[in-house]
């Protein structure tokens, strides 16, 4: 088993590169423990989680409402992206639970950590990279 990235750097992946960023790197940490065929199945539901939360808020009346609800300095892309954040906030508490025991194990005997920089930026590049791909598929093109 390698050492594993610290739940500071998973939740600094999330909050800067999103909910797809956070899945990337979480994987990396479940690759680490030799767990990823077990947790394959939670990252495959987190994907479709973000799927279909990026579609409601940003190609759905449901973006434009809330939008309207928080007051007239909101629009829908920025009720996109703060979603997207407590999205992959909320996905780094799902997935710290799941690998809490092996981080307490870690921090008991003291384990070093890797340093998460290149991975991080690394994870929070392509995750940024997908997630604007992913909305340009699902926002709808301007008739011309």
């Amino acid at each position: 088993m390698q050492p594993l990235y610290s739940p500071r750097a998973n939740f600094f992946v999330a909050f800067f590169g999103g909910p797809l960023a956070l899945i990337l790197f979480s994987a990396l940490n479940a690759r680490r423990l030799r767990r990823l065929p077990k947790d394959l199945l939670f990252y495959v539901g987190a994907f479709a989680i973000v799927t279909l939360a990026l579609y409601a808020l940003a190609a759905t009346s449901l973006g434009t409402s809330i939008a309207v609800a928080l007051g007239s300095e909101g629009s829908a892309s920025q009720v996109t992206r703060i979603g997207s954040r407590v999205l992959a906030l909320l996905l780094w508490g799902f997935f710290h639970l799941r690998h809490r025991r092996f981080q307490r194990s870690a921090e008991l005997w003291d384990a070093p950590r890797p340093n998460p920089w290149p991975a991080g930026l690394a994870c929070t590049a392509l995750g940024t990279a997908l997630t604007v791909g992913l909305l340009a598929l699902i926002l709808p093109r301007p008739a011309a």
